[in-house]
């Protein structure tokens, strides 16, 4: 499937703490298969169905564009009998920007503030992720991963923090998943589709996948 041009329906709601007043945004319906958990080495597994991949793809794309943006995927809904997977610890997934400057303490108060939601529909433009030049890699490493992505778990969510480089340097592999990962697995039906994104906090990175029986 092809990300140029998809629509995404999503809802958004503002909740203000104090001085501060933060805008939330969320799916329209919750990703139909999305479980998200912690695994017994130190990393972190998402499992996906082939429309939920499109989902994170637009996910992504706006967290890497919204900096005021607190982009918030309920994968806790999500269907909890994913093979062996089923009895790991489930969490939702929190994408936003680090000049936020967001304490992942009040997340949890947010959440639960969030209401009177709003409808809207985004669009992604013709080639929505960039290629990344290699200097800009290198760049990346010599500012002392300040565009590194970066993450931690609070009120049962994996909240990724970064800049709009360090998100567009991890989208390559979520990007095809969602739009090769199809026609791919289509032609072989037991090909493992995955990719592997880098974020600091977890030990073995966050493995993303094609879920074998909900293709």
């Amino acid at each position: 499937m092809k990300l140029d041009g998809q629509k995404w329906r999503i809802q958004t709601s503002h909740v203000r703490l104090g001085k501060q007043v933060y805008r939330v945004v969320r799916p329209a319906r919750p990703m139909r298969h999305a479980p998200l958990h912690t695994t017994s080495w130190s990393g972190a597994e998402l499992c996906l169905d082939k429309p939920a991949a499109v989902e994170l793809a637009c996910a992504w794309w706006l967290a890497a564009r919204s900096p005021r943006t607190l982009l918030h995927l309920p994968l806790r809904e999500s269907p909890r009998d994913c093979g062996t997977w089923a009895k790991r610890r489930r969490l939702d997934l929190l994408l936003l920007h680090h000049s936020l400057v967001f304490p992942p303490s009040r997340w949890k108060e947010v959440r639960a503030r969030a209401k009177d939601w709003q409808p809207h529909t985004i669009t992604l433009p013709t080639r929505p992720f960039r290629e990344i030049k290699p200097d800009e890699i290198e760049r990346t490493y010599w500012r002392e991963h300040r565009d590194n992505l970066r993450s931690t778990i609070a009120a049962e969510t994996l909240i990724i923090t970064g800049s709009r480089p360090a998100f567009e340097l991890e989208s390559d592999g979520i990007a095809k998943l969602a739009q090769e990962a199809p026609p791919d697995i289509a032609a072989q039906p037991d090909v493992h589709a995955c990719t592997e994104l880098d974020i600091a906090g977890i030990w073995h990175g966050l493995h993303i996948e094609i879920c074998q029986t909900h293709r």
